[in-house]
């Protein structure tokens, strides 16, 4: 369900940022030019505006998500070569079967501090 959701606000959201670039650009004519593309085929406009709505609205979530991906990643402070080391030793420890507790307790073991072991635990899924 939550796929058709998106469609239709992706559809919705689509519309309304065609009409208000044809608002922008053809000014109080553009509503007679949706109008007459719908009522004189007899509806049959909405095959072309629908699909159109949905295309546009798919690209501006697609650049939004975007954006808002670049912003996590600039706002997430960067790993040094050690920390990097150590979450990549937590992933092919996971992978190996391991467990959270099993792979710090290992870690301690080596002489690696808690805040580090955390940290990289916290990074774990940004690598």
């Amino acid at each position: 369900m939550k796929s058709f959701s998106e469609a239709i606000f992706k559809t919705l959201t689509g519309l309304v940022i065609i009409v208000l670039l044809l608002l922008l650009f053809f000014g109080s004519g553009a509503i007679g030019i949706l109008l007459i593309s719908i009522v004189c085929t007899a509806g049959l406009g909405l095959a072309i505006w629908i699909p159109a709505g949905f295309a546009v609205g798919s690209l501006v979530f697609s650049i939004a998500h975007l954006f808002s991906k670049n912003l996590n990643q600039e706002n997430q402070p960067k790993l040094n070569r050690d920390e990097l080391a150590l979450v990549n030793y937590i992933k092919t420890a996971k992978k190996s079967g391991l467990n959270t507790n099993e792979i710090s307790s290992r870690l301690k073991e080596k002489g690696w501090t808690e805040e580090k072991i955390s940290t990289a635990l916290k990074n774990e899924d940004r690598v």
